[in-house]
């Protein structure tokens, strides 16, 4: 089980919905891979684009793997695809967080975290990836929801905030754990 680099808000909108149900990261995680079309590239890459650029000015951040992207666009075992310091991809990958998000509201609460695992790194990309998805579910841990009415027009309000196709990080930084309210927003829902 491998999920991608920072998936998507809309990765991460079907998966807080299949955990917030059956309580199984595992699960959730496959729910989500295969209602995103999860393949090849998408597991060492993210988009990122502050909320002044349009998706498509948005930045790719991809990380680097032994092989290359060929590895995994082979569908090679994923678990076993090696990372690979390759151009200083963490280093570029914080600097880009920075200049795009530094003066978010969350960036200081959120980049400590991501930093300090990209500082040591793990030697595979699924680890690497499961690393990070326990940064992004401490964020969106909710606990149990009573959706009355003001609470549902809160998510709604928070999910017209959220854009799908970019990283879940885009909009951690700028929402922080108000995040998950959105994505639980049938708003959202209807639209991944």
């Amino acid at each position: 089980m491998v999920i991608p680099y920072l998936p998507s808000s809309r990765w991460y909108a079907l998966w807080l919905r299949e955990f917030a149900i059956s309580g199984d990261d595992a699960r959730a995680i496959d729910c989500a891979n295969k209602g995103c079309r999860t393949a090849g590239k998408d597991f060492a890459r993210c988009l990122v684009a502050p909320a002044a650029l349009t998706p498509s000015e948005a930045m790719l951040l991809s990380v680097a793997v032994e092989g290359g992207a060929s590895i995994l666009k082979r569908g090679a075992n994923l678990p076993a695809v090696r990372l690979s310091l390759h151009g200083n991809w963490p280093h570029r990958h914080a600097g880009a967080l920075e200049a795009l998000y530094g003066r978010s509201p969350y960036y200081q609460h959120l980049i400590p975290d991501i930093s300090e695992i990209w500082r040591n790194l793990p030697e595979s990309l699924a680890a690497l990836n499961m690393q990070l998805h326990e940064v992004v579910k401490g964020w969106l841990s909710t606990g149990p929801l009573s959706l009355t009415k003001s609470v549902e027009q809160r998510c709604d309000e928070i999910a017209s905030h959220i854009r799908l196709e970019l990283s879940v990080i885009d909009a951690l930084m700028r929402l922080g754990p108000e995040t998950a309210l959105g994505l639980l927003s049938d708003k959202i829902y209807s639209a991944v």
